[in-house]
């Protein structure tokens, strides 16, 4: 199953073992119970994720700061622009990923 993008404010709740698609670099994400997508300087993220969680981004682990908003964009936009790249859309799609906001 894949998702297109978020409208802008439109918030979901994923179970765990979501993989999120930044430039068509995939980067697998865990624990995240709800993900809000927001816009941030033009372009659509990954925007929130618990306090206190632990977010798996790729191979590495990013704990969470206050909510993990910023701390999942920063490290998102450093990691596609080390990659020489801009961050334009973060999709969650994954063919585990089940939608089950209401």
């Amino acid at each position: 199953m894949t998702l297109a993008a978020c409208d802008l404010g439109e918030t979901r709740t994923y179970r765990t073992g979501n993989t999120v698609t930044v430039n068509g670099q995939k980067f697998d994400i865990w624990e995240v119970q709800r993900v809000e997508l927001v816009r941030v300087s033009g372009n659509v993220v990954e925007s929130w994720v618990p306090a206190g969680q632990e977010v798996k981004i790729g191979s590495e682990f990013v704990p969470c700061e206050g909510g993990c908003a910023q701390t999942v964009q920063r490290y998102l936009a450093n990691a596609t622009a080390r990659a020489g790249q801009v961050v334009e859309s973060a999709a969650a799609t994954s063919p585990r990923l089940e939608d089950v906001s209401e």
